[in-house]
């Protein structure tokens, strides 16, 4: 899944150690470090300034660097924007599932 292809590293925001974040969500099936390779996302406006690709998937790394490949994360899949109070109603889909 995409938690153990893209791996939230270092710097984050608000000094938050968003690595054991994620390693104690994903208990064992959590990536150590030495399964890393970082990627510089300074200036992505993400939660952190380092993140990691999983070392299985070396090419993506390449291609990251190269800028021949970039990520979308939590793109969700909804056909208009709703808000948190009507997204009930108002999807097509059932969020926050992987059966479709």
């Amino acid at each position: 899944d995409s938690f153990n292809l893209l791996v939230p590293k270092s710097n984050c925001k608000d000094g938050r150690d968003v690595y054991q974040e994620y390693r104690t969500a994903r208990g064992d099936v959590g990536l150590g470090t030495s399964d890393l390779l970082d990627i510089d996302a300074t200036g992505s406006h993400q939660v952190c300034d380092t993140f990691a690709v999983n070392k299985n998937y070396d090419f993506i790394h390449e291609l990251y660097n190269a800028g021949q490949a970039l990520f979308v994360a939590n793109a969700g899949v909804l056909n208009k924007p709703l808000t948190k109070d009507d997204y009930k109603t108002g999807s097509k889909v059932q969020l926050f599932a992987h059966n479709h």
